[in-house]
C-alpha cells in the first residue's frame, strides 16, 4: 500500500485528466476494456504503483468529489481542493434520481390527531413537583412507553414475563 501525499495525488489527478476514457462516459474509448487498461498500465508505469491500488484510489477520489460537490456546509481545506482539482469530472457525473415505494394519499375524512400539551406550571415548586423522580428508573411509565410491558393482539396489557411464560 502506498502513502500518498499531496504531490502524488495531484500527478494522480493530471495523469488520469490527460486520459479522458477513463472518465469521460462519452468517449468512444470508454467502453473498451483493453484501451483503459492500457491507460491504467501507463500511469501504473509512470507512479510506479500497482494497477489495483491506482483504480482504488481513483474510485475514492471520485466518490468524494460528487460528495462534496453536494455538500451544503463548509468544506475543509482539503475537501476544497479535491473538489477543485476533479473539476474536469463535472460534467461526466450526475446524481442517481432517488426513488421510493412509499406512496404518500391525503384522506380529507380523516383529521390529523393532535395531542395536548402540557399544563402551564403556576410555581417553581409545582415545576419540581411535576418534573417526577430525579432518576430514570424511578420514572412511572405508561404501558406504550414501559420496555416492561407490550399490548396483545386484543389491545389487552400484559408484562414481558407474561407474555414469555405464554400467560398472556
Amino acid at each position: 500500500m502506498a502513502i500518498w501525499n499531496d504531490e502524488i495525488e495531484d500527478q494522480f489527478i493530471s495523469l488520469i485528466q490527460e486520459r479522458p476514457a477513463l472518465y469521460d462516459i462519452t468517449d468512444k474509448l470508454y467502453a473498451k476494456r483493453i484501451v483503459k487498461t492500457g491507460l491504467w498500465r501507463e500511469i501504473e508505469t509512470q507512479l510506479v504503483l500497482p494497477e489495483k491500488e491506482l483504480r482504488k484510489k481513483w474510485d475514492s477520489l471520485r466518490t468524494q468529489y460528487t460528495r462534496y460537490r453536494k455538500q451544503q456546509w463548509i468544506l475543509t481545506g482539503r475537501q476544497q481542493r479535491i473538489l477543485t482539482r476533479l473539476q474536469f469530472v463535472g460534467p461526466y457525473t450526475r446524481r442517481k434520481e432517488t426513488t421510493s415505494n412509499l406512496t404518500i394519499t391525503n384522506h380529507p375524512q380523516m383529521a390529523p390527531a393532535v395531542k395536548p400539551g402540557p399544563a402551564p406550571l403556576k410555581s417553581p415548586s409545582s415545576l419540581m413537583l411535576s418534573q417526577g423522580p430525579a432518576l430514570p428508573w424511578q420514572n412511572p411509565l405508561s404501558v406504550e412507553q414501559s420496555p416492561h410491558w407490550h399490548r396483545s393482539e386484543r389491545g389487552q396489557a400484559h408484562s414481558v414475563a407474561q407474555a414469555l411464560q405464554g400467560l398472556g
